[in-house]
């Protein structure tokens, strides 16, 4: 890759902010069959390799009758890191392709650098929740768990979710949650006179690694499971055959002597017991969290269809009196109350409501001072690309915040005929059945994950989500849009329909959304922010509404 240089000759990005990445077949799509009616097997391009692989083999595709040869065929990504003080304008360059047996192919790179600047990810409006997993980062690389090369491999995962702005983060204080974890990271240290000594070291470690990325705005202490309630999930087809255990919280217990783990149940949260059994680690709990700026953001869950009970709802508001509670699941928590104990402060349902036209009304999703989220269960593999693209930005046209509940590294480790992710299907008892998670939007590279192209068309989303969010807080403020003036607001109003209604039309439709012009589209948005933020200047620069 050359540098890129401006037309005007004001500015050089230099090749060493370009990344180079080459996309791997792998996934179908829904509806592909409709689109290709005559091929069999038809499948996409979605891991994005940091590396060219030696070789690309000849592809060939069955036919209703015979088969075609497609050829070899590798796409190209490249990703340009545009610095902050580059000149606005239109950039030239070109890369350089090498293949054995072939002449250098000069390939032209244009690019058009507008006058918005992001916020950096860690301070973005809209939401994501991307989930990181241990467990499967050690069972797709056969590490030891919590071992130092097992912290180097998460941290490519935290790498790449910082970058899309994820804000939450998940402490699984209880073993064989629902998310796979084998173990608590909070280990229970049997001394000789039978009391325990509570090492936090895993938590703090996993902790720092996080911050590293994140700025999270959740740190949720995971503490409830379906296990502890003893219920079954509601809307299962055969529920009536599931027997659904009633224990109390299962944690990691260590010997001191041979630091053999092994998994402990407390006292039932019904239990007068279970007090003490919690009260040493959640007092510790505070301590980590405040020596690290997080005791405001902690908070408790996790809520689901069947729980918590509200015996639990009320030890966690004793010992965590500000924190309040996430739900995930099925529907949605109205009231944003937990038994009129502890508030809700984050719910992700996957029943939620679409985005409407805006000759019905506008909604800012954004400005909700609730954190609630889409969790789209089903945005894996087989979704229309569109989808990826625009998952966020449909959302906050809605009431909600952004997405939710959406697994970053969740892949298919447990064997099998079928091969599974081990949220819901390590641990029976902990299974939520339907509301398991499937997704996963990274993918695994040889040294940890990879980005993918559903990711990089997640992330340009939420980066044109945080333009229009720029463009909405001055069209919705009296006094910005009075700066304004009603010229301009009207012209950018009539923008933002037009957006939105291709939004609408173009989620799940490629043809609908090419036909649409997404490129033009993106450029008019970036830069009608850049105006809007140039008239305004800081008064622009607010905190997210929680």
């Amino acid at each position: 890759m050359s540098a890129l240089e401006h037309k005007a000759g004001k500015s050089v990005i230099p090749a060493s902010r370009v990344k180079v990445l080459y996309a791997l077949p792998g996934g179908g799509e829904k509806g592909i069959s409709a689109k290709y009616p005559e091929l069999k097997g038809v499948s996409r391009f979605d891991v994005l390799a940091e590396a060219p692989p030696a070789e690309v083999p000849v592809r060939t595709k069955k036919l209703e009758k015979g088969t075609f040869v497609f050829g070899a065929v590798q796409p190209v990504w490249i990703k340009i890191a545009v610095p902050a003080n580059a000149a606005v304008g239109k950039y030239d360059g070109k890369l350089t392709m090498h293949v054995d047996g072939s002449a250098p192919l000069e390939v032209p790179i244009a690019l058009e650098v507008c006058d918005f600047t992001l916020p950096d990810p860690r301070d973005y409006r809209s939401f994501v929740d991307l989930i990181q997993s241990p467990d499967t980062v050690a069972l797709q690389y056969e590490v030891p768990l919590w071992s130092d090369e097992h912290f180097e491999l998460m941290e490519k995962s935290f790498a790449l979710m910082g970058s899309i702005g994820c804000q939450v983060l998940y402490l699984p204080l209880i073993a064989r949650t629902n998310l796979g974890n084998e173990q608590s990271m909070v280990r229970w240290a049997q001394q000789p006179d039978g009391t325990y000594e509570y090492d936090f070291s895993i938590l703090e470690r996993y902790l720092d690694l996080a911050q590293k990325y994140l700025k999270p705005r959740l740190v949720i202490a995971y503490v409830w499971e379906v296990y502890n309630s003893g219920k079954r999930f509601p809307n299962v087809a055969n529920a009536g055959s599931i027997q659904m255990a009633l224990l109390g919280p299962l944690v990691t217990v260590v010997n001191p002597a041979s630091g053999e783990t092994d998994v402990m149940e407390g006292p039932l949260y019904t239990d007068p017991d279970i007090k003490a059994f919690w009260e040493p680690v959640a007092k510790k709990l505070r301590q980590v969290m405040k020596a690290r700026g997080l005791d405001k953001e902690l908070t408790i869950g996790l809520g689901c269809d069947v729980g918590p009970f509200k015996e639990a709802v009320q030890l966690w508001k004793d010992f965590f009196p500000e924190a309040g509670w996430a739900f995930q699941g099925h529907t949605t928590i109205r009231g944003w109350m937990c038994y009129d104990i502890a508030p809700v402060v984050y719910q992700a349902p996957t029943w939620v409501g679409a985005a409407r036209d805006p000759m019905f009304g506008r909604t800012y999703g954004w400005k909700n001072p609730h954190i609630y989220a889409q969790f789209h269960r089903n945005l894996n593999f087989d979704l229309p690309l569109t989808e990826h693209r625009q998952i966020v930005e449909w959302n906050i046209q809605t009431e909600r915040r952004g997405l939710g509940r959406i697994g970053a590294d969740f892949w298919p480790v447990l064997g099998g005929r079928r091969p599974a992710p081990i949220a819901g299907n390590r641990y029976p008892l902990s299974s939520w059945f339907q509301v398991n998670i499937w997704t996963r939007v990274l993918a695994p590279g040889p040294e940890g994950a990879l980005s993918t192209v559903r990711f990089e068309l997640m992330r340009e989303g939420v980066q044109q989500c945080e333009a229009r969010i720029a463009i909405e807080q001055a069209l919705t403020e009296e006094a910005l849009r009075a700066r304004l003036g009603e010229v301009a607001v009207k012209a950018y109003e009539e923008m933002m329909n037009v957006r939105t209604r291709a939004l609408l039309w173009g989620y799940s439709n490629y043809l609908v959304d090419a036909s649409s012009c997404p490129q033009e589209r993106s450029a008019e948005l970036f830069n009608a922010a850049a105006k809007v933020v140039k008239e305004l200047g800081a008064d622009l620069k607010v905190a997210n509404p929680d």
